[in-house]
């Protein structure tokens, strides 16, 4: 019988100077594939205020370009269109923009962090 010990590690406490009190960080998590994924990922309504959100276009390779900051999800459909129109545009007057496989909507989650909230794709256009 073979047994494997897992452990883990305790998350690190420092004292905060700013904060006056004892800031506990925690490990970082291993990467998910998509990223890490907003808890209200797909379930949100398209017209819903983001604050803070940030259009992503992401190529089949993994590259990406920062589009625009966005308010919606809607914003974000509108915006994608556009950003694909022109940079067709530029391939066609012989530019080599880089091609977006997928639109990538990030904002950030409960605990601050930026996590995907809202996919497009590009065939979709």
């Amino acid at each position: 019988m073979t047994t494997t010990k897992t452990t883990t590690r305790k998350p690190k406490t420092y004292r905060s100077a700013t904060l006056n009190r004892a800031v506990t960080i925690p490990d970082n998590e291993p990467a998910e594939p998509r990223g890490r994924l907003h808890p209200a990922f797909g379930t949100l309504g398209r017209d819903v205020d983001l604050a803070v959100g940030v259009l992503i276009a992401e190529d089949a390779t993994g590259a990406y370009e920062v589009v625009e900051p966005v308010s919606t999800i809607n914003e974000a459909i509108e915006l994608a269109r556009h950003d694909f129109a022109r940079r067709l545009k530029d391939l066609e007057r012989g530019g080599e923009p880089m091609c977006p496989e997928i639109y990538k909507v990030w904002s950030r989650d409960y605990d601050g962090r930026y996590a995907l909230l809202f996919e497009i794709f590009s065939d979709n256009f």
